[in-house]
């Protein structure tokens, strides 16, 4: 008996000295990533068994200029949103008034795909787990880039061609958590905002926390996007995120977040009070659709999962023989990831306010620390996993080539059912082109390239190089064109969803 208790003293011992703690020079790590990702500010907040391991701000909220990043420093969380949605979806279950299972169409008769099938078949948690069938990022110029509302939004989605068929694949779509947003609307009485708002961030606490850029909090502690733009990287004024709703957008600080970890270490538990059931939060973490394995460049030391899943507002794979369940989140300018360890109750959160993965590196190195696993420079790791990432070659242009036809035969009315109508204009030997539904920041210049490919450039700098290429009928006449990226761009600009066919004037 006595060595049966000393052998549990000699366990117990064994275990808590593996549990590690911060090195003493994180701040320093934190700094040094900084510098060599080039991001101005920076946000963490770390919790562990129920207790503040970490709540620091680093840096700037807007590089050169006055003003310090702290714990209360708001940022856009983007796609962390996502699991809020999910959240909401939970208590909706828990309270019978939707189903996880329910059609879609139950809660929003009018909701429409292009296949009817899917339309009468897809369900609540097939909106939460991208096997929708639709394009990745497929919509998402509306969403992220234009004032359409999102009722609107999911309206047009009709219009969207699926890339596979339904439930066969992964792929990434925000606007089936715009749909999502929607249906809690239709379940609750209340919009997606009003709810996340009453439900979760007022219990929590989450006090600097909204689902919109015009409710910032009034004393200006507020990060600013650092945007890429060729050839380098810019302070700019908050977009207006609005539109992307349930999908990304929510705006929080790292203190917020670090009480939303502990809800979720908590299994829906907060400080006594249960907002969701511990089976609803299980659904969440359990894995609906198989993902790709991350593609890891030859050579390159970065972790290899065994498994890698998406659940419901969660991505999910292990890390060191535990289960992990994570999100990253980006907008124009701003960049996060949340990870959870729920066997280690471990939560760490990064938000930063430019366009890059220093996330990556600040995580693990906290983690592997908490975990009392050996130390790994992870800086060093990932830069050299981009440098050993191949870039996206683009064809180069063709010299010497000329339109098939007279400039003014270009001008004129396009249109696509879900993106609207886009007019080119011709005037002084300049070419412009707007997309009329989208906003001032959607006109280009326009300008040939090649053959009948045209170049686009953005009047918003954040914008991509663009192709714009005309298709000619039998008679060589202009039917239609296509856009395509002509540079490595976010996959949120969907160009290439949204055909255009001419509008020829009626006679």
């Amino acid at each position: 008996m006595l060595r049966a208790r000393f052998l549990i003293l000699l366990v117990t011992a064994v275990a808590a000295c593996a549990q590690g703690k911060l090195p003493a020079d994180y701040d320093g790590y934190v700094r040094r990533a900084m510098k060599e990702y080039g991001v101005p500010g920076v946000s963490i907040a770390i919790v562990k068994d129920g207790a503040t391991v970490l709540l620091q701000g680093y840096g700037a909220r807007a590089e050169g200029k006055p003003g310090a990043v702290d714990p209360d420093t708001v940022f856009g969380i983007a796609s962390l949103s996502k699991a809020f949605t999910a959240a909401a979806i939970a208590m909706l279950a828990d309270e019978g008034r939707l189903g996880w299972d329910d059609p879609v169409v139950k809660h929003l008769p009018w909701f429409q795909l292009w296949d009817p099938w899917v339309t009468r078949e897809i369900t609540v948690r097939d909106l939460l787990c991208h096997r929708s069938g639709l394009p990745p990022y497929g919509g998402d110029m509306l969403s992220f880039f234009s004032p359409v509302p999102r009722e609107e939004i999911v309206r047009r989605l009709r219009w969207l061609k699926p890339e596979s068929s339904f439930r066969s694949r992964y792929a990434y779509q925000n606007n089936m958590y715009l749909a999502a947003g929607e249906v809690i609307r239709a379940a609750s009485g209340v919009t997606w905002d009003e709810f996340v708002a009453r439900r979760i961030f007022d219990p929590l606490g989450m006090k600097r926390s909204s689902t919109s850029i015009k409710n910032f909090p009034p004393d200006g502690n507020v990060a600013m996007p650092h945007a890429k733009v060729r050839g380098g990287q810019q302070l700019i004024e908050w977009p207006n995120w609005d539109s992307t709703g349930a999908a990304g957008a929510i705006n929080a600080s790292a203190r917020d977040m670090a009480e939303w970890m502990r809800l979720q270490l908590g299994a829906g538990e907060y400080r006594g009070k249960r907002l969701f059931s511990e089976a609803s939060s299980r659904e969440m973490w359990t894995p609906h659709t198989i993902t790709p394995a991350p593609r890891i460049p030859p050579g390159a030391r970065l972790p290899r999962p065994n498994f890698t899943a998406y659940g419901l507002g969660w991505a999910l794979f292990d890390y060191q023989g535990r289960k992990a369940v994570t999100h990253s989140g980006g907008l124009t300018g701003m960049t996060c990831r949340l990870l959870l360890l729920p066997s280690e109750r471990l939560g760490v959160l990064v938000l930063t306010n430019a366009e890059n993965p220093l996330h990556y590196p600040l995580i693990y190195r906290a983690a592997d620390a908490l975990l009392g696993l050996p130390e790994t420079d992870w800086i060093a790791v990932h830069r050299d996993a981009q440098r050993r990432t191949p870039e996206r070659r683009f064809p180069a242009r063709v010299e010497g080539t000329r339109p098939a036809l007279a400039p003014e035969a270009y001008a004129g009315l396009y249109r696509n059912p879900m993106l609207g109508d886009v007019r080119i204009e011709r005037n002084e030997a300049r070419w412009r082109l707007r997309m009329e539904g989208l906003g001032p920041e959607a006109e280009a210049v326009m300008e040939h390239w090649n053959y009948e490919t045209f170049r686009l450039t953005w009047k918003d700098p954040t914008w991509p190089l663009t192709n714009l290429v005309f298709q000619l009928d039998s008679q060589g006449a202009i039917e239609g064109a296509r856009m395509e990226v002509a540079e490595p761009a976010d996959p949120s600009f969907d160009f290439h969803n949204y055909p255009l066919e001419r509008v020829h004037a009626k006679k």
